[in-house]
């Protein structure tokens, strides 16, 4: 049998500590340890007494006792002592009276505090007596604690926003907006939990936020979320600043300002260095502190805390890097405009993928030191060795590489996270769009007709190009489905056209497929060239054309119905159906002409049967290829 585990046995001392860290955790050393009551114990010699004499006794300290202990050992300043009662002789609700007896019982099994909430829900114009009784009995409960004692301070919140219209309890309100504070952090973290979204969370509980902070506030930074952060800043700052729970619900976004506001004031330093001028390392040291003090001027590291994700912009593009520090974050954001700087300017080589999506460098525009960008010259070219050894033919294969040789290439340059984020954005964003577009330009368009062998070769082209080789695996995809289908094209067979619509490059190619078939119609008039059709507009002509030349018993070759199957899918169904019956139609006329051709053949021949086997085998071979045409 499975032994069980044995416990040590906790000493009064152990146990006396864990109860003070988990009963009393907001109260000071010296409130603990040094501050004593009317006996003359302090909080930790009062609890062991009372410890130990219950042990020795058999029984358990009570929650009515650490209530009692909780109130007692409060700091000068807490909530409970600030609560005074101006007049007692003001009359006590007897129900309230009930209600808060049985919410304080002693016995466990007749403790509730529903009767309490019962009586908040129809209470209307309370004395101050009953408000600070009914506060003080709000102040027992911690709202991190349980669901019960959080109800319990909601229900208290809601009555005093019902009862206090006139403003006549704001001085007990404004005594407890802290704890009220809490709940509404506790709250939050509960409605999160179950999925509630925040915007939801205000519109259940807009009436109670106001005992923490202006309502007014609240409702412009939820109306302004979605647009520019900065035309919500002052209230979110306030908000964040004045209340726990609006750093809770607006952490993110305060993050987001904060982040901002930032990069904008780095920028703003960063564009002010003159074209033309030499940036050496005294002004790069200089430049660099002032970024770094910004950061100190806007608090930024009061909310930009611990290893988070930042946007910082290479050459235009935004690359998406981690960061822990607020002075990481400042350093990478300058090293990335230097880096943009120094490429874009000829004096360091890009990656092997920045030529074909972001174009050649142009002439610098200012005299940079080369010890400046040594770091990253040499990440670079490890970055390029790597890269030769690897070989890596998708994007995806690019980025993976990348990251598992990062901790190499950090070392060389501690900001390399930079053309790490570089080639994942690349290699999702702008490197699908720069093949899409090299793809597009192998299709017809206005003043340009290629034929399908044309554009097919052209495909093969850019396949083997190293763009395909950098761009992620569903766009290399979409790519080969695209050849596929021309080749099938080309051989006469329709295309495979299921779901293209599902995808922007195979969305566009099925359109610009229709280009492929086109019709010259005769000029209406001397001297006035007749117009060129294409797509399904070209396609009924021909279809007409078709149908005119037999019922005339016009010759009809195969290649005037090729496109009847090539192309059938431009028509609607009544007309796809007309074009495969003719099609049809044409190719019986065609097979009839080919068995008289093998008659006569055969007839003439004086070695009869080896001229109609070959003449036969002649035949068989241009059904095959017509009917390679309907397949």
């Amino acid at each position: 049998a499975k032994r069980r585990r044995q416990l040590e046995r906790r000493d009064t001392a152990m146990q006396v500590d864990r109860e003070i860290a988990t009963r009393f955790p907001h109260m000071s050393a010296s409130d603990i340890d040094v501050r004593r009551n009317s006996s003359g114990l302090t909080l930790r010699e009062e609890i062991t007494k009372d410890k130990r004499e219950a042990k020795a006794s058999g029984r358990k300290l009570s929650s009515a006792y650490w209530s009692r202990l909780g109130a007692e050992w409060a700091p000068e300043a807490a909530p409970g002592r600030l609560l005074e009662v101006k007049d007692q002789s003001q009359p006590v609700d007897p129900r309230l009276l009930e209600a808060l007896k049985t919410a304080r019982s002693s016995n466990t099994t007749q403790r509730s505090r529903a009767p309490l909430i019962a009586w908040l829900g129809s209470a209307t114009a309370p004395n101050q007596k009953a408000v600070v009784a009914v506060l003080r009995q709000s102040l027992s409960c911690n709202p991190a604690l349980s669901s019960g004692h959080l109800q319990m301070v909601l229900a208290t919140m809601r009555w005093l926003c019902r009862v206090n219209t006139n403003g006549q309890f704001n001085v007990e309100v404004a005594i407890c907006r802290s704890h009220f504070d809490k709940a509404l952090c506790a709250q939050v973290a509960g409605l999160r939990r179950q999925g509630v979204s925040d915007e939801e969370f205000w519109s259940m509980s807009r009436d109670i936020v106001g005992l923490v902070h202006p309502p007014e506030e609240f409702a412009a930074v939820f109306q302004g979320l979605g647009g520019p952060m900065e035309n919500i800043g002052a209230q979110l700052t306030r908000i964040c600043s004045s209340c726990e729970f609006g750093q809770k619900l607006f952490s993110v976004h305060m993050v987001s300002l904060a982040q901002a506001r930032l990069q904008t004031k780095i920028d703003c330093t960063l564009q002010a260095v003159p074209i033309g001028s030499m940036l050496n390392q005294e002004k790069w040291a200089k430049l660099t502190a002032e970024c770094q003090g910004h950061a100190e001027q806007l608090c930024a590291s009061d909310y930009l805390k611990g290893a988070r994700r930042i946007v910082v912009l290479y050459r235009g593009v935004e690359c998406t890097v981690q960061v822990c520090t607020v002075e990481e974050e400042v350093f990478v954001r300058c090293m990335a405009w230097l880096k943009t700087l120094v490429v874009q300017g000829g004096l360091l080589e890009g990656m092997w993928f920045e030529p074909l999506i972001l174009g050649r460098p142009s002439k610098p525009i200012m005299t940079v030191s080369p010890h400046l960008f040594s770091a990253p010259k040499l990440a670079r070219a490890l970055l390029a060795r790597e890269v030769e050894r690897a070989q890596p033919t998708t994007g995806d294969m690019s980025v993976a590489m990348m990251r598992q040789k990062a901790p190499l290439f950090s070392q060389a340059d501690s900001t390399f996270v930079v053309e790490l984020g570089l080639c994942e954005a690349l290699a999702a964003g702008p490197g699908a769009r720069r093949l899409h577009e090299e793809v597009m330009r192998t299709f017809p368009a206005e003043g340009r007709l290629p034929s399908l062998e044309i554009t097919r070769g052209k495909l093969e082209n850019t396949l083997k190009s190293q763009l395909f080789a950098f761009v992620s695996s569903p766009t290399q995809s979409a790519a080969r489905t695209i050849l596929t289908a021309i080749s099938d094209m080309e051989r006469g067979y329709a295309p495979r056209l299921t779901n293209w619509e599902d995808d922007p490059m195979l969305a566009e190619a099925k359109v610009r497929m229709a280009g492929f078939v086109h019709f010259q119609t005769p000029p209406a008039e001397a001297g006035h060239p007749g117009e060129l059709l294409t797509g399904d507009k070209a396609l009924l002509q021909k279809l007409d054309m078709v149908k005119k030349k037999r019922d005339r018993k016009a010759h009809i070759a195969a290649d005037e119905v090729k496109d009847f199957n090539v192309f059938v899918w431009l028509l609607s169904g009544a007309r796809q159906d007309e074009a495969r019956a003719l099609a049809n139609a044409v190719y019986q006329d065609l097979m009839a002409s080919g068995a008289t051709l093998v008659t006569k053949v055969a007839a003439s021949s004086g070695d009869g049967k080896k001229r109609h086997k070959c003449a036969k085998a002649t035949a068989t071979t241009a059904d095959d290829e017509v009917m390679a045409l309907f397949s």
